[in-house]
C-alpha cells in the first residue's frame, strides 16, 4: 500500500471557527494504490499548529515532475476523518483518464485541504 510521502505544509490560514486551510506539499507514492493513494494530514502526521482533525475535502493544484502535464488528480474521503485518497489519472492511456499504476514518485503535488 502506498502513501503520499514527505508532506509539507507550505500554508495556513484560520478561516473562521476552528476552521483552517491548509496548502501542503507532497511526494508521490512509489507503489501508487488503485482507486487512490492515502495522504495523512491529521495532527499527528502534521502537528497541532498545522494539523485538521477532520478534512473536509481537497483540491489538487499543481503536479510538478517530468510529464506532468500528462496527470490530473482528484481528492476523495479517505479512510480515516484525517485522510484524503488523491485520485491520479493518465490522460494519455490508452483507457480514457485510466488511473496510473506503479512508482509516481517523481511527482509532487501541491494540495489544498479544508477542515477542522
Amino acid at each position: 500500500m502506498g502513501a503520499f510521502t514527505s508532506v509539507t505544509v507550505v500554508s495556513r490560514n484560520n478561516v473562521g471557527e476552528g476552521r483552517k486551510v491548509i496548502t501542503v506539499t507532497a511526494v508521490g507514492p512509489a507503489s501508487y494504490d488503485a482507486n487512490g493513494s492515502e495522504i495523512d494530514v491529521g495532527i499527528a502526521a502534521l502537528g497541532a499548529w498545522d494539523g485538521l482533525t477532520t478534512v473536509r475535502g481537497g483540491t489538487v493544484k499543481q503536479i510538478a515532475g517530468t510529464a506532468r502535464d500528462k496527470y490530473f488528480a482528484t481528492c476523495v474521503v479517505g479512510a480515516q476523518n484525517y485522510t484524503m485518497k488523491v485520485v491520479v489519472r493518465d490522460a494519455e492511456a490508452g483507457t480514457a483518464a485510466a488511473e496510473v499504476s506503479g512508482d509516481i514518485s517523481a511527482l509532487t503535488f501541491t494540495i489544498e485541504f479544508e477542515g477542522t
